[in-house]
């Protein structure tokens, strides 16, 4: 039972790591607006309001092509929590390989300001007034691509 629970484990990574490889190498190469079989945001696509995660594609296109203030103009946020899922990404392999159970290194105070944090930039960006632009991605076209 536990080869088998191990084999699948094994399998799922590696499913998911060549998904990774596939979509990173695809967002390398071309602009997110060129590929017709990308989904559009179906929050925007509902409420016409820019949901926390609009712009991570193009963000992460610019930020494999070296061009980290374009990446960053697109998703701030991204780039605000990059290190913190880093670091729990990070401690949950680790925690996996050694065997020991998952422990979050934040106490629960940090999660919620996480999560006000995400729910005020939401709001923010999505402000029709100059003040807030920087909070919007960039227009598709901009950014000189």
């Amino acid at each position: 039972m536990t080869g088998k629970y191990k084999t699948v484990e094994i399998c799922a990574v590696a499913a998911l790591l060549t998904i990774g490889i596939i979509v990173g190498v695809c967002l390398f190469f071309g602009h997110p607006a060129e590929y017709a079989w990308l989904p559009s945001c179906p929050f925007r696509a509902w409420t016409g309001f820019l949901c926390p995660g609009c712009g991570s594609l193009r963000a992460t296109h610019y930020f494999l092509n070296g061009q980290f203030t374009l990446a960053f103009r697109c998703q701030p946020l991204l780039f605000c929590l990059l290190p913190i899922l880093a670091l729990l990404a990070g401690k949950l392999c680790y925690e996996h390989l050694r065997k020991t159970s998952f422990t979050f290194p934040f106490e629960w105070h940090v999660y919620w300001l996480i999560f006000f944090a995400v729910c005020l930039f939401t709001v923010l960006r999505n402000i029709p007034l100059d003040c807030f632009e920087c909070l919007r991605p960039l227009a598709f076209g901009s950014g000189g691509m």
